[in-house]
């Protein structure tokens, strides 16, 4: 299914713009990739979360909604100071659960290959901000953790879980993704002792 959405950029003009380092339509491209997902924790505190009092595990809760917003954003009644503790509340949910469950590491041959690297490709490259190829046009969004996919910190505070998310920019990008699902989907059921490794995984994070 091919849609076009009406008044957009053509595919020539989108890419001269994004070309062109001085356009806001580079600016703004990067501005949105970064705000819909990152490569690392909100914050660096996520290890010592455990240690905080009254700690409640985020993998023994489901997700607490943000209250209603003040129509003014005055930023001093108990509806703006409401919200602004649950921004904070939800930095440090998301970090935890970013520690808990996305940090990879890798276990002794099983998740190697016959050359000894990386099954899932870790360590991935850090780059302290986004860059832009000149020459090819191509991104490198800003990545902070190497041990870490990038995820969606709202995505992951809804699930409550290990989740990864990635914008698809290519057309391989895209063909890789629907093989990767359908692949998932139509899997053969894990063998036993499969499942018990994946269970005792989970208990050793």
């Amino acid at each position: 299914l091919l849609l076009w959405i009406r008044n957009s950029l053509t595919p020539d003009k989108a890419c001269k713009a994004f070309m062109d380092p001085t356009s806001p339509f580079q600016r703004e491209l990067v501005q949105y990739l970064e705000a819909v997902h990152q490569g690392g924790s909100i914050t660096k505190a996520a290890s010592a979360a455990s240690q905080v009092p009254e700690y409640r595990s985020p993998i023994m809760m489901l997700p607490e909604p943000p209250p209603d917003a003040c129509p003014e954003k005055c930023t001093a009644c108990d509806g703006c100071k409401g919200l602004e503790s649950w921004w904070s509340q939800f930095s440090f949910t998301v970090n935890d659960i970013l520690f808990k469950s996305n940090i990879h590491t890798c276990r002794s041959n099983k998740d190697s290959n016959n050359w000894g690297t990386c099954c899932g490709r870790f360590p991935w490259l850090v780059f302290k901000q986004t860059e832009v190829n000149p020459a090819t046009g191509s991104l490198n969004i800003k990545k902070l953790e190497a041990w870490i996919n990038t995820v969606s910190a709202a995505v992951s505070y809804l699930f409550w879980c290990n989740t990864d998310v990635t914008s698809l920019r290519l057309g391989t990008a895209m063909n890789g993704i629907m093989y990767y699902v359908t692949k998932y989907v139509t899997k053969m059921l894990l063998k036993t002792h499969v499942i018990f490794d994946r269970v005792c995984s989970v208990f050793q994070k």
